[in-house]
């Protein structure tokens, strides 16, 4: 990976205590493939750079209702899974 492209991915989890963020990434082109093919053989990239993190997201909003029904798609499901 040249570092030069730039991707959006949506942060499926994030751990306040340790201050880590999972992404998931599906292979939709070459960059996704490439950084597939590289964590399957453990190389992870050396560093990652946020532009912005955004606030705590509307499945944090959930937990103020008894019942939640939540329909995604896309590379919009991250989040909801």
């Amino acid at each position: 990976l040249d570092g030069h492209e730039w991707h959006a991915f949506a942060i499926a989890l994030t751990d306040p205590w340790t201050n880590q963020h999972s992404i998931l990434v599906a292979v939709a082109g070459d960059w996704t493939k490439k950084l597939a093919e590289n964590c399957r053989v453990n190389q992870l990239p050396e560093h990652i750079w946020i532009r912005k993190i955004k606030g705590l997201g509307f499945m944090y909003s959930i937990h103020a209702y008894r019942k939640v029904l939540i329909v995604c798609t896309g590379a919009g499901i991250a989040p909801a899974l």
